[in-house]
């Protein structure tokens, strides 16, 4: 092996920023331990290796930075960024994002320059690029320690903090969306800390939510809290403005004319279900119980759609699908959280469903066609559907996007359909 020469302080760093080694790669050089104040002297380690990213890519993040930021919020419930979420989002974007080469910035640098750095911050770096976003529950402090606890992974740690902290029994439970840095001899947490009182439901949510994203991917929870850290985030920020997730799941399953006539039995003796209507060859059973949105469980031919908006119907429909057919699995092919479009067998299905449910949404919706009343509104009056009918015409004769006048069409044939009920 090729022995390396010793590089002095004012050389060019070998990572190519053509800066002094001194002023780049060098820079951790001269932190001296601190063990006074463990805190100040880690988390200056955490800026200076932070610092390093942010000069290395510099021109890089400069270009796609807005980008990478929409991407990291766009499952949060307002699609922005506060200021002080700013660090969180950094820090992912270093040391969880990756592009077309699979890998992160932090591992991209490590790879290029570890032979050159520093022990310290080669170390600090690895632990950083070996960190995740997770969610921690509070269970204790001594002093300047924290003690908490992983919710997904059970697991309990003590973290130091800058300040000293006094918990009282009668404090609410608190959450945090925080990055923990496991170093040699200590653990803090990397960045700003997210907080959230768990004062309805908020952790189970979460919980459950994150149990959702492991069984779409089929990976281990460790992986998905590191290859999927902006959609922890945006369940994190649901859970704090007390708002459901929009899913968008669709599940399917291949029936048999046995299995097929066995299920229908099943929903159309139910009290849970209820048959709405039968359009382009499904039959469309909407849940008897107000659902928190759009919720269907559709019978084909040769297949069953389940398809929900938020997590307790997804769970619901697929309960009592297992409680009819024990043995029938369901697919799914369309979810927000899969982040890509369905593969295209099942585009038919996906634009069908689409249809139907913005159909709903139209039929529900006041109009200024209208008066300001609904559809649906207008439907139960004599000559309503009449009126309805001559409207959708008025508005397919006036449009010539294929796709917007096969959305009326549907819309047409719905009440139609309803008219011969």
């Amino acid at each position: 092996m090729a022995r390396k020469l010793k590089l002095g302080r004012n050389d060019p760093c070998p990572c190519g920023s053509g800066k002094k080694y001194k002023n780049c790669c060098g820079l951790l050089s001269d932190i001296t331990p601190s063990f006074d104040d463990p805190f100040v002297h880690y988390s200056q380690m955490l800026v200076s290796v932070k610092l390093k990213l942010d000069r290395y890519f510099e021109a890089e993040v400069k270009k796609h930075r807005q980008q990478i930021r929409s991407r990291f919020t766009r499952f949060s419930v307002n699609k922005d960024l506060r200021p002080e979420h700013e660090s969180v989002f950094s820090d992912w974007m270093w040391l969880d994002f990756q592009d077309n080469t699979g890998i992160s910035m932090a591992a991209d640098y490590l790879e290029e320059n570890q032979d050159y750095m520093e022990i310290p911050l080669r170390e600090c770096l690895k632990a950083l690029d070996n960190s995740y976003l997770s969610v921690y529950q509070i269970t204790g402090s001594d002093g300047v320690k924290l003690n908490v606890n992983d919710t997904f992974l059970d697991t309990s740690y003590q973290v130091i903090i800058k300040e000293a902290l006094t918990l009282k029994q009668e404090d609410p439970e608190m959450l945090l969306l925080a990055r923990m840095v496991q170093l040699q001899d200590v653990n803090l947490f990397s960045g700003m800390v997210l907080m959230l009182e768990n004062d309805a439901r908020q952790k189970e949510f979460i919980k459950e939510h994150l149990a959702y994203i492991k069984d779409l991917y089929q990976d281990e929870v460790i992986d998905v809290l590191k290859n999927y850290g902006e959609l922890l985030y945006g369940i994190f920020d649901h859970a704090g403005h007390k708002i459901l997730v929009n899913l968008n799941d669709m599940r399917i399953a291949p029936l048999d004319e046995d299995e097929q006539k066995i299920l229908l039995d099943e929903l159309e003796s139910s009290q849970e279900y209820l048959l709405q209507h039968e359009t382009e060859g499904l039959s469309w059973f909407k849940p008897v119980e107000k659902a928190a949105g759009y919720s269907r469980m559709i019978i084909g031919q040769n297949l069953v759609l389940s398809c929900s908006d938020v997590l307790e119907d997804v769970m619901r429909q697929s309960g009592f699908l297992n409680s009819v057919l024990p043995n029938k699995c369901l697919q799914v092919f369309n979810s927000l959280m899969l982040q890509a479009p369905p593969d295209m067998e099942y585009n038919w299905l996906w634009f069908t469903v689409l249809k139907d449910r913005e159909c709903e949404k139209w039929l529900n919706t006041p109009h200024r066609e209208l008066d300001g009343q609904t559809p649906n509104d207008i439907l139960v009056e004599e000559g309503g559907k009449e009126k309805i009918i001559a409207m959708l015409d008025e508005f397919i004769n006036s449009i010539s996007i294929n796709e917007e006048k096969e959305l009326l069409e549907y819309m047409k044939k719905r009440i139609i359909q309803a008219e011969t009920e």
